[in-house]
Order: C-alpha cells, then sequence, then structure tokens
C-alpha cells in the first residue's frame, strides 16, 4: 500500500514540473497546484486513517488491548500498594501468572498492584511503544499515585529480544503491530543500536539477508551484513513513513472504548516437538558465561533501566529486577548469566535453585526448550512470588 501510494505522489511531484524553453538555462519550477494536490492527498490520508479508528475497522493489536485493562488496574493504585510492572515477551507471558504472583504477595505482606505488560512477540522497540501509550494522557490524580508510590520493574531476559530491537518483525512486515509502533523515531534508534554493534547484532539483519547470500559460505560475513543492512533501511523507511502518515494504521488515542481488554498472562496446553532435557542438567550451564561482543555497546540493554525509571516516574527509588522464566535452553542460561553480570548479580532473580528445576523435571511442563505450558506457570510463579517476596521484605529493611 505504501508503494503505491509513494508512486502516485512521485507521479504528481513530476507531472507538476514545467521546464522552461531552454531547459539548459531554467530550473524545473513546480507547479503551486501540483503542490496543493500533494499536500491534499497526505491530508486525505491521515484524515481516512484516523476515520477507521475511530469508526472501529481497523484491527486490534496486543498493544490496545494492554493498555486498556491495566489503566484501568492503574486508575484503582494507592501509593501504599507496592506497584510492580512486567515487561516480556513469550516467554513471561508464557511463563509467569501475575495475578497469581500478586495474591501470593498480599498473602505475604505486600500489598501491591501488578501489570504485567507482556505479550507474544514482542520486542524491546515494541514494549517501548506499550509503555508510552499506557501511560500517555493518564489523569494528574492517577499519574501522582504511581509517582508517589514504591515502584518495582521486572524486566524480563531472553537473547532474541536483547540481541535484536527489530526481531519478528521481518515475519510481521505488513502487520498491524509492526506499523503501529515503529514510528520514525523508533526506527532511528533500532538501526542505531544495530549498527553500533556489528557483533552483537548480527541476528538483527540476518533476516533482511536474501537467503541465497545468506547460505552462500563463499560470500564475506561482512558482504551480507551490508547487503541485509541495506534491506534494513528500506524496511525501517517504508514502514516509519507509513506510520507518520497513519497510512494504514490506527492511533488509538482516546478510542479505547472501541477496544477490547487482554491480560499479560497467556497460557497454553499445547506442546511442540523437542528434545526434553532433564532440567538438573541446567544448573551446570550457569557456571559458564556469554561472548563479550553480546553486551560490548548494547543500547537495549544499557538504556533500559534508565528509560523504565523515567517513563514512570523519574524516581530513582525504583527497584529494577531482571529476571527470566526457566528454560532448559544453554543458550539463554548462558545469555542470562552475561546479562546478570553486566547489571550486576543483586539486580537478578534467578532460577537456579535445585528444588525449583526438580519440580519442573518433567516434559508436561514445557512447551518447548525455552516455553512453559498451563501446567509448568503454576509452579514457577509460585516459586517466583516466594522469591520476589523475600526481595522486596530485604529491600526495606
Amino acid at each position: 500500500m505504501l508503494g503505491i501510494f509513494l508512486a502516485i505522489l512521485a507521479l504528481a511531484v513530476i507531472a507538476g514540473i514545467r521546464v522552461g524553453p531552454d531547459h539548459e538555462h531554467h530550473k524545473p519550477r513546480v507547479r503551486t497546484g501540483s503542490l496543493l494536490m500533494l499536500a491534499s492527498g497526505v491530508a486525505a490520508m491521515m484524515t481516512i486513517s484516523t476515520l477507521l479508528v475511530v469508526l472501529g475497522h481497523l484491527p486490534q493489536t496486543d498493544v490496545g488491548g494492554l493498555a486498556k485493562t491495566y489503566r484501568m488496574k492503574l486508575a484503582q493504585h494507592t501509593p501504599d500498594k507496592v506497584l510492580i510492572v512486567v515487561d516480556g515477551g513469550s516467554m513471561a507471558a508464557r511463563g509467569l501468572d501475575g495475578e497469581m504472583v500478586s495474591k501470593e504477595l498480599t498473602s505475604k505482606g505486600v500489598e501491591n498492584t501488578l501489570i504485567q505488560l507482556t505479550f507474544m512477540g514482542a520486542n524491546h522497540t515494541e514494549r517501548n511503544f506499550l509503555n508510552e501509550y499506557l501511560l500517555e494522557n493518564l489523569p494528574r490524580d492517577h499519574r501522582k499515585n504511581i509517582i508517589n508510590s514504591q515502584i518495582v520493574f521486572l524486566l524480563e531476559v531472553y537473547s532474541g529480544y536483547d540481541l535484536n530491537p527489530l526481531a519478528k518483525a521481518h515475519e510481521n512486515v505488513k502487520a498491524q503491530r509492526v506499523l503501529d509502533y515503529l514510528s520514525p523515531e523508533r526506527a532511528r534508534q533500532a538501526y542505531k543500536s544495530i549498527t553500533e554493534n556489528q557483533d552483537g547484532m548480527s541476528r538483527a539483519v540476518a533476516p533482511f539477508t536474501p537467503e541465497k547470500i545468506r547460505r552462500n559460505r563463499e560470500i564475506d560475513a561482512d558482504v551480507k551484513w551490508a547487503t541485509g543492512l541495506r534491506k534494513m533501511e528500506i524496511f525501517l523507511f517504508e514502514t516509519g513513513l507509513s506510520n507518520f502518515l497513519r497510512i494504514g494504521i490506527l492511533s488509538r488515542r482516546d478510542t479505547m472504548s472501541a477496544t477490547r481488554g487482554v491480560y499479560g498472562y497467556r497460557p497454553i496446553k499445547a506442546q511442540r516437538e523437542f528434545d526434553f532435557v532433564p532440567t538438573e542438567s541446567v544448573l551446570d550451564y550457569f557456571s559458564q558465561q556469554a561472548p563479550e561482543a553480546d553486551f560490548a555497546r548494547n543500547r537495549l540493554i544499557e538504556e533500559r533501566t534508565p528509560r523504565f525509571v523515567r517513563a514512570w516516574g523519574d524516581d530513582n527509588s525504583a527497584r529494577v529486577i531482571y529476571f527470566s522464566t526457566p528454560t532448559i535452553s544453554a543458550d539463554e542460561v548462558i545469555h542470562l548469566n552475561g546479562v546478570c553480570s553486566m547489571v550486576r548479580a543483586r539486580n537478578c532473580l534467578t532460577y537456579d535453585d535445585p528444588s525449583l528445576l526438580a519440580s519442573l523435571n518433567d516434559k508436561k511442563y514445557w512447551r518447548d526448550t525455552i516455553h512453559l505450558t498451563s501446567e509448568g506457570a503454576p509452579v514457577f510463579s509460585a516459586w517466583f512470588a516466594d522469591e520476589l517476596a523475600d526481595s522486596l521484605v530485604e529491600g526495606r529493611e
């Protein structure tokens, strides 16, 4: 759709250019009518998109549903409660029952409001958008309650997102959600994060590299990177421009009444075919260190804590805890080790507990090597609530 629109605009401009009789000595001049037509076309597209939003004819995204649900919870929050914000993708969405954790904390004397901002396929760029969208235009008294609260951020660790700000974007290139979150500014930030760390962020560019080039072992890695980067630049430009012009997307500001609320916890029963690894072996993975390249100049990790603190109140007293739901993947455990080393271990809540891993030592608890099923999630959630309660109580002392 964007390509067609840009072609029409280009033809309009070309048609409006006229050259004097001596074209060698006269610069092209653009007719005023053509400029008006160009401006009218842009305005019309933006107006049509806005009307589609208001009328509810555009598809809903998880961002809109989560924002509606948790704005309602924030409206009920009071400063005497701990405000807990969970940020994550599918691992936490499948494996962490936020309502269960909240109730367990309350039973242990930690009154709280838990906001679970987790959903499938959500990279850091999209989750940044969710936080901004959730918090914008909040009533002043709600914002005041947040600022005056003790805030705890629970930030999920997963290599697929920590090493790729555009994870899943190539799979949903024409999807509503990508057009929603990938504004020109977010596209610029993602591009900067990737190009500043070629070694650590190579997986971000690989999906944009044509398969015949990516699989050819005779082609140099730098050539593959450059080829994929050019394709990615085109993708970012087109998507960012679509977002800016509101072509095919709905700015859901002030249209919450038409949005269906959804929750961050999405349990699932179905399993995929995978090789189950006894959970006791996971303990060995915690002794291994991640590659330094993954964390050198990694803006996604370096800027994550200050970004959350600023968004939710610019309060340096906020507590930030990095965590991961259990996995039986060596790569993910090693990545978790690396993040915890980078942010200091005291800011991490890791699952290297033999009793927890023993209780999950059955394939029925696992959807695959990194996701828990609806049977595994309660086991982990109960353990997590205990650990979190102890950590919060210690923090008060």
